[in-house]
């Protein structure tokens, strides 16, 4: 490989979350992840075995769905 091939991007990729850098998004409220939910429940220890087992279940389902989500768009492309 020779030196041109190894630089860096001319316009490197900005890790700025979109919700900080758009005014009109960042008046929206921030969606909450079922991660950041079962999180808060595990946290928590007066929570019910119930709620907390429910919420794991829908994390991983959302967790699933994403993934799946990201294989079909790279099948597509």
């Amino acid at each position: 490989m020779n030196r041109e091939g190894r630089r860096r991007p001319r316009f490197p990729t900005l890790k700025v979350s979109l919700w900080r850098r758009h005014p009109r998004v960042r008046e929206q409220p921030r969606p909450v992840s079922s991660v950041e939910v079962l999180d808060s429940k595990l946290s928590d220890p007066a929570a019910p075995v119930e709620d907390v087992l429910t919420t794991f279940v829908l994390a991983a389902i959302d967790d699933f769905a994403a993934a799946e989500a990201r294989l079909v768009d790279f099948e597509i492309d």
